[in-house]
């Protein structure tokens, strides 16, 4: 899913990764759903990497609903800005549209440095 995203950036500056979680409400027992008390039902806890501009989902994430919001965000957000720089080299500017999440922003910061 993230290569088709990618084929579809030729031409563009800069590109703007949304990341957002949400609750996918289950039933019966399906396996990594379990009771979440903040949304007072059985859930999976997704996680969505789209684009911020056009909204096309580059990376839908489903994880159980004990994780904590932030799992995996920072680490999946890496290899895609990863593949979006060797695919697209022109491309340098990389925003995250919610910047309420200290340690995916912090983890932002270091790598784009660590590229420059």
């Amino acid at each position: 899913m993230v290569d088709t995203y990618i084929s579809c950036l030729i031409g563009r500056e800069k590109v703007v990764i949304d990341v957002d979680s949400t609750d996918d409400k289950t039933c019966g027992q399906q396996q990594g759903a379990l009771f979440n008390g903040l949304y007072d039902h059985t859930i999976y806890n997704q996680l969505f990497f789209h684009d911020g501009e056009t909204g096309q989902i580059i990376l839908p994430v489903l994880r159980p609903s004990n994780v904590h919001t932030s799992k995996w965000a920072v680490k999946l957000w890496r290899r895609i800005i990863s593949a979006i720089q060797k695919a697209h080299p022109q491309i340098n500017e990389h925003t995250n549209k919610h910047e309420e999440n200290p340690s995916l922003e912090s983890s932002k910061r270091k790598y784009l440095d660590q590229k420059v």
